[in-house]
């Protein structure tokens, strides 16, 4: 998972080589910091003569370096630059004599002949680092927030373009909760993996490695000892990681439950108003959120040990070492006093960035949790709803037909949602679907958007298979008007122009008048600018449909989909929601889905569904003397009263 994000975010290379090279300007100067606050008691407290001794090389421990084979060292007095006797009669490690050149470098630059001079001099050179430390902090920061926050944008944006491009037996087998929660929830932790990948998991490191490389300079059997527990330590945090990661795995998963929930409980307010549900629905939430506490709160509890599990830690590691490091100093000489207390120093500050790691960690491991979910949609591969080398088409010439179709939504479902279909739609013809709910009419109009593919048969427009049409050229061919309106929390104006927002003011009013919106739209207060709230719900029911023409008239599509228009309105709406389509229609090839048979009577065709076959075709007289089943239909809804001729 982590070389995934890694790969994820090569293609900002540059901003990350920039963050990387401020980083290691970042830990050179924080190290140095770190050195030169170390020498502050022994540079600023020693004598002049020592500082003198320190600080001129004729005058220093060790005149010359030994050259190979050599057993005699020439020593000076123990100073800054003093030389331990155990170390005269064997000649100087390599470590030792870098540590005693670092120790001159310090005291030569701050040499003076006042300890007041010389305490003015080290403080320059402390704020000087420390403003440089900081300048490159400030600087690697901006340039992995930039990279993280474009990297981020690009997920999401990603994430949206995979799933819109799916298929719609992809989505119909999904909710829309958990793609929501992926897009917000996931995305977002894994912005603070990313953050501390970069931003920390770069500096930290490098910073305790500057720390060792400067503890083994000063004493490196003393430093060996640090590495004892490291392994235990490893174990340990590893454990803890990986029980954050199952639990941050159902942190989400539960979070996508809790989305689409209150999706599911914002669209059906109405509903759960009507009938008395908020209590109950309130019950079930609390249900949700409780179970999402419960583990977001046992997280909680491992991230917040995880930082103080790392102190003790080191806590325990730095005690210890300073233990066997006091014993090196009183009882076996192996260091002087300035040396163990630079070493103390420098390895009391390793415990912050050590502890930083921990907190890594806690992020780390959801964000891991996140990618998972993340990049298992994004490897989802998209239906191939096209063949390869779909072309583009101009308008209709001849018709559509449709060749011995069957289709069922899932593949293991033993009965076909459309068995054997076929006929045909000439251009102009007006062609009407009619049937008991379930019996395949509005999945016919889907199969000729090409939301879903037949499993058998084909879809051809003038003689061409449709998947050998490009989806965006199919579907500027294709209009659609459906029960289910679906209006933006916009305005009118943009609710119009959705399918064309480049057309003129004048094609805009034409478009609303035939549609019959005209009168109702300047009606309003703020008219073309009145915003019709989410999903129209400012709107009456016949106001939306009238709308939902008059975006169809002004994309002026050749082929129609009418699906089931006027169903849910009473009759004063449905006569000018009707009036509306008849002009829309006019010219047009038309499939209409159709409820109430009074709306189709005067269709050139009919056709009867029945559990997936076409049983009837003809037109509605002729139906009603040779179609049984038709007949049926349309005396139940003459008793109901849903017949208005």
């Amino acid at each position: 998972m982590f070389l995934k994000i890694i790969k994820l975010s090569a293609r900002y290379r540059l901003t990350i080589t920039a963050g990387l090279f401020f980083s290691l300007l970042f830990v050179l100067t924080n190290s140095a910091a770190l050195w030169t606050v170390a020498s502050l008691m022994d540079t600023v407290f020693q004598s002049g003569d020592a500082v003198t001794a320190a600080a001129d090389p004729t005058l220093s421990a060790v005149e010359t370096l030994p050259s190979e084979g050599t057993d005699h060292v020439a020593a000076a007095p123990d100073s800054a630059g003093a030389v331990k006797a155990s170390e005269l009669s064997t000649g100087r490690s390599r470590t030792a004599d870098l540590n005693e050149k670092l120790k001159r470098a310090v005291s030569r630059y701050v040499m003076a002949e006042s300890p007041l001079e010389k305490l003015t001099r080290l403080t320059l050179i402390i704020i000087t680092l420390f403003f440089l430390k900081n300048l490159f902090h400030y600087l690697k920061g901006v340039a992995f927030a930039s990279m993280e926050l474009r990297l981020i944008h690009d997920l999401r944006t990603q994430l949206y373009a995979h799933i819109t491009r799916q298929s719609m037996r992809f989505l119909d087998n999904r909710k829309r909760g958990e793609f929501i929660s992926i897009i917000i929830n996931d995305v977002l932790a894994l912005r603070r993996a990313v953050n501390v990948a970069y931003t920390n998991m770069v500096t930290e490191p490098l910073s305790i490695l500057a720390i060792v490389i400067l503890l083994f300079i000063i004493s490196w059997q003393f430093t060996l000892y640090i590495f004892i527990m490291f392994p235990v330590s490893a174990l340990i945090f590893w454990v803890v990681g990986a029980s954050m990661r199952r639990k941050g795995r159902r942190s989400f998963a539960q979070m996508a439950r809790i989305t689409d929930f209150l999706h599911q409980m914002f669209d059906g307010i109405r509903l759960i108003k009507a009938l008395g549900k908020e209590e109950s629905e309130i019950g079930n939430f609390q249900d949700k959120s409780n179970r999402y506490r419960d583990l977001q709160f046992r997280q909680t509890q491992l991230s917040v040990m995880s930082p103080a599990l790392s102190e003790m830690i080191g806590v325990i590691t730095g005690s210890v070492l300073f233990l066997i490091g006091g014993k090196m100093v009183l009882v076996d000489a192996a260091m002087d006093g300035e040396d163990f207390l630079r070493y103390i120093i420098l390895l009391f500050s390793a415990f912050q960035p050590i502890k930083r790691i921990t907190s890594i960690n806690v992020n780390l491991q959801n964000g891991f949790a996140a990618g998972e979910r993340i990049f298992g949609l994004l490897d989802m591969p998209i239906e191939d709803l096209e063949h390869p080398g779909a072309v583009d088409v101009k308008g209709l010439r001849e018709g559509l037909r449709y060749e011995n179709i069957r289709f069922r939504y899932e593949k293991d479902e033993a009965a076909w949602v459309l068995n054997d279909v076929s006929f045909e739609i000439r251009k102009g013809e007006n062609v009407a679907l009619v049937g008991a709910s379930g019996s395949g009419k509005s999945t016919l109009g889907d199969l000729l958007l090409r939301f879903y593919l037949p499993d058998e048969g084909r879809i051809s427009i003038d003689g061409r298979d449709i998947q050998d049409i490009r989806a965006d050229s199919l579907r500027q061919l294709i209009g659609v008007v459906s029960q289910d309106v679906f209006l933006l929390n916009d305005t009118i104006r943009a609710n119009i122009l959705y399918g064309r927002p480049d057309a003129s003011e004048q094609e805009l009013r034409k478009a609303a008048s035939n549609a019959n919106a005209l009168e109702f739209i300047e009606s309003f207060e703020h008219g073309w600018d009145t915003v019709v709230g989410d999903r129209g719900v400012k709107l009456s029911g016949g106001q939306k449909q009238r709308i939902s023409i008059a975006r169809a008239l002004l994309q002026d599509q050749d082929i129609l989909i009418l699906d089931e228009a006027t169903s849910a309105l009473d009759n004063e709406s449905e006569r000018m929601v009707q009036e509306s389509l008849n002009t829309l229609m006019e010219g047009k090839t038309s499939l209409i889905i159709a409820h109430r048979l009074s709306t189709i009577q005067n269709a050139d065709r009919i056709l009867v569904l029945y559990k997936g076959r076409i049983i009837c075709s003809g037109s509605h007289l002729r139906l009603m003397e040779d179609c049984p089943y038709y007949e049926t239909l349309y005396q139940q809804q003459l008793q109901n009263g849903e017949l208005n001729d």
